[in-house]
């Protein structure tokens, strides 16, 4: 089911049968936007206004009514205090969607952009008057005016405008299932799209795949070379000795080969979405060159977060590389130009770890771009965070 297919259209309140006043719910008495005093103003006037959470309290719960299901208690009255807490465009909160559920009418109060979300008469809003006085008369008007007081229902039975529609169709999903796909998205780096409430796939890809011969070639195409100098390089041909495979794998079955005629030995395999490299045994003399090629040439610079994370990103994606070294060892130096990242190694820097992390960029927060993702940011712990393990003796 779903918040739309449970469906706002549900029976109005009986114009017959319905308090004709307005029911206040709220516990925080210390707001943002001050709604507290509107809502004192308003019972100031001769409308009937029942609080009956903690702030403001006065009245009681009609008779045979209780106080755990908000939404049978408000369906008593005609009008619902939806009063957000503060005032910011889209702020809208189930305050409001629960009042039209409810089959009452909502009296909002909050975000100033509310009409953009409700293109049809099925509220009334406090913005649209001058004062509490004034607000008062016309609900006490729409109390006593059976025709007016349907018009603000006739929505319950007619389609939803498409606007409407194309506005709140991430409500195919509730809440909590939202809830749920954006901290799965935020734990394991996938994209959100914020406007629809879904999880979007990665846009570079993420998978680890091996070609015939176990060299990588995704989520980047992996190559060797050795060097005297910048200018003199000579490619190395790696061996694989296990796990060679041309599929892709979300395992984390290693794959281990020989780079070059020495016993340096290289492992890669797939690890919570990321694609690890282990770099160890005896390494020939002179560095060695990891060159990484991703499918991104039109990124920015390459940045080092800090002295262990280096990033490329371009407008929507980020590749970052995390090396764990041994204390004291020599750097490992990481340059990327046109989507190659190249990775020099000393043989004295052995053994190293490298990590791939592959995801989308949070374009919508502020700062976002300059800072680790929650999702690299653990998956960066994880590499340099190694597990203390002890031995107990009887």
């Amino acid at each position: 089911g779903s918040e739309y297919e449970i469906g706002l259209q549900t029976p109005p309140v009986p114009f017959s049968e319905g308090i004709k006043g307005a029911v206040f719910l709220a516990r925080n008495c210390n707001s943002k936007n001050n709604r507290e005093q509107l809502v004192r103003d308003l019972m100031a006037t001769s409308l009937r206004v029942d609080s009956l959470s903690s702030c403001l309290k006065r009245g009681s719960p009609p008779p045979g009514v209780g106080m755990k299901n908000k939404t049978k208690l408000i369906h008593h009255y005609m009008f619902y205090l939806a009063f957000e807490n503060q005032r910011t465009d889209d702020y809208i909160t189930e305050k409001f969607w629960n009042a039209l559920m409810s089959g009452t009418i909502p009296v909002y109060f909050g975000a100033p952009n509310i009409k953009k979300h409700l293109p049809f008469k099925g509220a009334i809003f406090v913005d649209d008057f001058k004062n509490m006085t004034e607000l008062s008369e016309y609900l006490i008007k729409v109390s006593n005016d059976e025709d007016l007081y349907n018009s603000y229902h006739a929505w319950r039975n007619q389609s939803y405008p498409p606007a409407f529609v194309e506005m709140h169709n991430r409500t195919l999903h509730t809440s909590q299932c939202r809830m749920c796909m954006w901290g799965h998205a935020y734990k394991y780096g996938l994209g959100w799209n914020h406007k629809k409430q879904l999880i979007e796939p990665v846009i570079l890809p993420r998978e680890t795949c091996l070609d015939e011969n176990g060299l990588l070639r995704s989520p980047a195409v992996e190559s060797w070379s050795s060097s005297s100098s910048y200018w003199q390089r000579s490619m190395v041909d790696v061996t694989a000795l296990s796990g060679k495979s041309s599929q892709c794998s979300s395992t984390e079955e290693e794959s281990v080969a020989r780079v070059g005629s020495s016993d340096l030995i290289r492992k890669v395999w797939s690890s919570d979405g990321c694609t690890d490299f282990y770099i160890g045994g005896d390494a020939p003399s002179g560095s060695l060159i990891l060159t990484l090629t991703f499918p991104m040439e039109d990124h920015g610079p390459l940045r080092a977060y800090d002295a262990r994370t280096a990033w490329i990103q371009n407008d929507v994606s980020r590749v970052s590389l995390v090396v764990d070294r041994r204390d004291g060892a020599p750097e490992v130096v990481i340059a990327a130009t046109g989507g190659r990242v190249e990775v020099t190694v000393d043989p004295g820097a052995l053994p190293v770890r490298l990590r791939i992390i592959v995801e989308n960029l949070d374009l919508h927060h502020d700062g976002a771009l300059d800072l680790p993702s929650y999702y690299g940011e653990k998956m960066s712990e994880d590499v340099w965070n190694h597990p203390e393990v002890f031995a107990l003796e009887n």
